[in-house]
């Protein structure tokens, strides 16, 4: 049995979903996947013990590809291409393939018939909203509706997080989180001494100058507080020498075990960690339609408030530890079995 994995290539929550994905199916039995992804999630992920242990099954094959849809704030990123964009595939013998988990792309539907789509979201809805006036845009839109009427694919969701327009246009397997957090050994009283952790955790996609500002006004107005801010080598250069204390945070080898609040933009796989974790979040405002959901989700739930609202003493966990508290209880409302529950659908998909 071959399977053909393809992982979206904005940031790197989509790619470390599709790995905990392919371990949990090869731990049950042997099945050879191949990884279609792109170079840079490789090398950013290379301490990463379950990549390393997909990288090390003998029934395990990265193939390093370019592929050009992500999300971009600027309309002209999105030309012609967009229509062409399935000539990228055309190398890499999908038909041959027992069956294709296709993480956010539809492109795969028009080389098999044996795709499962992946994601919570679709590419064309997302752009056609963010662009209404770009031609090439719009008319990748028109097509890639066709398909997915044509083809009619199932596609796995995360049951909280899942856009209503992508449920209208697949059968919809919903799982629950999908998430990269491994439980301490021990427990710590958060918040419990007046000082806070606060982590800086924008994820690796594209970032404007308005993510930015907004981060440096938060800093400023924290900045005679007692905190510690823990932060990427990615992001020191941008809020130094104003941070006050700060400490080094890497997402390979650091743990969430003793951050108290995460300051987040809102792709699904850092909200996912989060949740696991048990942190409220604090969003900074975005443009990208799905990153909207996903943070109305998270104010709805009642697990995370806009950046702007920081000093409301309402609904502030930085102010409120009553709200805090509220929010830490909303966690365990979750079902966090989501690499499970898709490991299974896959698995009966090529079972049958």
């Amino acid at each position: 049995m071959k399977i053909a994995v393809i992982a979206c290539s904005n940031g790197l929550g989509h790619i470390k979903r599709d790995i905990k994905i392919i371990n949990a199916i090869q731990a049950s039995g042997t099945v050879k996947v191949d990884l279609f992804c792109e170079g840079w999630q490789i090398e950013k992920l290379n301490t990463w013990e379950d990549l390393l242990r997909c990288k090390n099954s003998e029934n395990s094959e990265i193939f390093r590809q370019n592929f050009p849809l992500k999300w971009s704030n600027q309309s002209d990123y999105y030309g012609e291409w967009l229509l062409n964009l399935h000539d990228a595939m055309d190398g890499w013998d999908l038909d041959h393939y027992d069956l294709i988990l296709s993480d956010n792309y539809v492109e795969p539907l028009l080389y098999s018939k044996n795709v499962l789509l992946c994601g919570s979201f679709l590419w064309h809805d997302i752009l056609a909203t963010s662009f209404p006036t770009n031609d090439s845009i719009q008319e990748y839109y028109v097509r890639t509706s066709k398909l997915l009427k044509d083809r009619n694919p199932s596609m796995i969701v995360n049951k909280y997080f899942v856009m209503k327009s992508v449920l209208t246009q697949v059968n919809s397997c919903k799982v629950g989180i999908i998430h990269f957090h491994t439980p301490p050994t021990q427990t710590r009283e958060r918040l419990g001494n007046g000082s806070k952790n606060i982590l800086i955790a924008l994820g690796n996609a594209e970032l404007t100058q308005s993510h930015l500002h907004q981060l440096r006004e938060f800093i400023a107005t924290i900045k005679n507080s007692e905190y510690t801010l823990h932060i990427t080598d990615r992001w020191r250069e941008y809020f130094l020498p104003d941070c006050g204390s700060t400490s080094d945070y890497s997402f390979g080898s650091s743990n969430l075990h003793n951050i108290d609040i995460a300051i987040i933009r809102g792709g699904i796989g850092t909200i996912s960690d989060c949740i696991a974790a048990k942190i409220p979040m604090i969003y900074v405002h975005d443009e990208n339609p799905e990153v909207k959901h996903n943070q109305e989700c998270l104010r709805k739930m009642n697990i995370g408030i806009p950046l702007s609202s920081i000093n409301n003493p309402k609904i502030s966990p930085l102010m409120n530890d009553e709200q805090y508290r509220n929010m830490e209880k909303n966690f365990s409302n979750f079902d966090l079995n989501g690499v499970e529950e898709a490991s299974d659908i896959i698995k009966s998909r090529i079972l049958r």
